[in-house]
């Protein structure tokens, strides 16, 4: 593949999703996925940032920005339906290890209020 890598940073505003997605009726979790689906592309869209091609690898770096500090687990998993979001809209192959060949998930501080999420995704050529 020639030319540049891929790169972006997306940014998500408040509401963020949750920390122990999928507990809760089906029809609720259901809905938020489909919401942060839907968030998804509107970020890819709105920010013309679809790769030319669907990224076969990738390295992710997903933060979530919050005023309360979440275990690891709660904090991977709220990443998961963007994930599918981005799969779903064509920039990544596929959310699995074989695409997704570098994950990072971290946490920084921000004041009450003031959520947000980022989530860098950088082609692996």
């Amino acid at each position: 593949m020639g030319g540049e890598a891929y790169a972006h940073t997306f940014r998500f505003a408040a509401p963020l999703p949750k920390l122990q997605a999928g507990k809760g009726h089906w029809r609720a979790v259901h809905a938020e996925r489909q919401g942060w689906h839907r968030r998804v592309a509107e970020a890819v869209m709105v920010e013309r940032a679809r790769p030319k091609l669907t990224l076969q690898r990738a390295r992710i770096v997903c933060t979530r920005h919050s005023f309360a500090q979440p275990d690891f687990e709660n904090l991977a998993h709220s990443f998961k339906a963007l994930l599918d979001g981005f799969v779903k809209c064509g920039v990544l192959q596929d959310d699995n290890p074989l695409v997704l060949v570098d994950q990072e998930y971290r946490w920084e501080p921000a004041p009450r209020g003031g959520s947000f999420l980022t989530v860098l995704i950088e082609e692996i050529q």
